[in-house]
């Protein structure tokens, strides 16, 4: 309804031997010319001394920093602002449905 791109996402019930578990379900979105760089990959290539594999706590993983990498990676001005735009929508989000896991491996770029 907000017109934000996204997965299709349903809740699951994992079953790993005598166990079960909730959690969520999603059909992948990459398509076979495509390729899914995960922020933490972005991040590792565009901010100096990132580390990507910090789990919790990234200092460095900021709307500032992700703004950077957006205009660093695309080469068009125009096309960097309209993926910080969407990003931004998935913040804003975010706020509204009340998420806090919105780590540097949990959003991404598509890459022909």
């Amino acid at each position: 309804m907000l017109g934000i791109p996204h997965a299709t996402v349903e809740l699951a019930e994992f079953r790993e031997e005598h166990q079960k578990r909730r959690g969520s379900a999603s059909e992948s979105f990459v398509a076979d010319d495509q390729e899914l760089w995960h922020g933490n990959q972005i991040m590792e290539w565009t901010v100096a001394e990132y580390d990507p594999n910090i789990r919790r706590g990234q200092a460095d993983h900021s709307f500032e920093n992700i703004w950077s990498s957006f205009e660093r990676i695309f080469n068009e001005r125009r096309v960097a602002r309209k993926n910080g735009t969407v990003f931004a929508g998935y913040l804003i989000l975010d706020a509204v449905i009340g998420n806090t896991d919105r780590h540097h491996e949990n959003w991404g770029l598509l890459r022909r």
